[in-house]
């Protein structure tokens, strides 16, 4: 009987620690992914601000050229 409850606490610590490591495993990926989203956010903030920047220069040369 001893032995039975013992084995039956063993299976569910175990089982318990399992549970852990597969919650901590699926935060790892969330967390994986958000900095997945933060980089792409921040490239697409990148790419913008060059666009912009290109848009602008376009537009002084070719103001420069019309005043010349």
């Amino acid at each position: 009987m001893v032995v039975a409850v013992m084995e039956a606490v063993e299976a569910m610590a175990v089982e318990a620690t399992a549970a852990e490591a597969m919650e901590a495993t699926a935060e790892a990926a969330i967390m994986a992914d958000m900095t997945m989203v933060a980089t792409i956010m921040v490239d697409g903030a990148v790419d913008m601000i060059t666009m912009e920047a290109l848009g602008i220069m376009v537009v002084l040369v070719i103001m420069i050229t019309l005043v010349s």
